[in-house]
């Protein structure tokens, strides 16, 4: 790992989690000009240094949504666009710094996305999404034990992509805001 002094990238479309046990940044992806990147680079807030990891995306990939696992306290990535929409998920492991992808695939792949987990259930939801002719309702599941992804029977009340969804931990209700109901896209 090499660190790197300033903690500007340049990179924009990325996604970033905590690592709730360290507190480190994990930061995946992105794009810098019109070049995606498959980098992983952890950032140290207490030492305010930035390191770029040895594990690497499978391939150059832009606009994911990542969030911790409070459980197993891993990162999962959702989605992207890499040159087309992606549809699987990524799991990172901090404490070993691997990169796994996992089995199950949205039925369409999408960017844009925002996902959230239930720190009661440790179950992971993803919302909406988008690709250049469509944005989505749909809601997905995450089952990261059974490794499963399920279709949600409710869905958002109109197509939304480009929003941010939180949970609030002491009501594990989720709440989202902003986005667009158009695709974004800017291939």
């Amino acid at each position: 790992s090499t660190i790197i002094k300033s903690p500007s990238l340049g990179l924009f479309d990325l996604s970033c989690a905590e690592n709730s046990l360290t507190h480190k940044i994990y930061c995946f992806g992105g794009r810098q000009g019109n070049q995606n990147s498959n980098l992983i680079y952890e950032y140290d807030p207490a030492t305010d240094n930035l390191i770029q990891k040895q594990a690497v995306l499978p391939y150059p990939i832009r606009s994911m949504s990542c969030i911790e696992n409070s459980a197993n306290h891993k990162i999962y990535c959702f989605g992207g666009y890499a040159g087309n929409y992606v549809a699987q998920i990524f799991e990172y492991n901090p404490l070993t710094d691997a990169l796994v992808t996992k089995n199950p695939i949205f039925t369409y792949g999408r960017e844009a996305l925002s996902c959230t987990e239930d720190s009661f259930t440790h179950l992971m939801y993803c919302f909406g999404g988008s690709t250049n002719t469509n944005a989505f309702t749909n809601i997905f599941e995450y089952n990261y034990t059974a490794d499963t992804l399920s279709l949600r029977p409710i869905s958002l009340p109109f197509p939304r992509s480009g929003f941010s969804c939180i949970e609030n931990s002491q009501t594990h209700k989720t709440y989202c805001f902003g986005g667009n109901n158009i695709p974004l896209s800017f291939h």
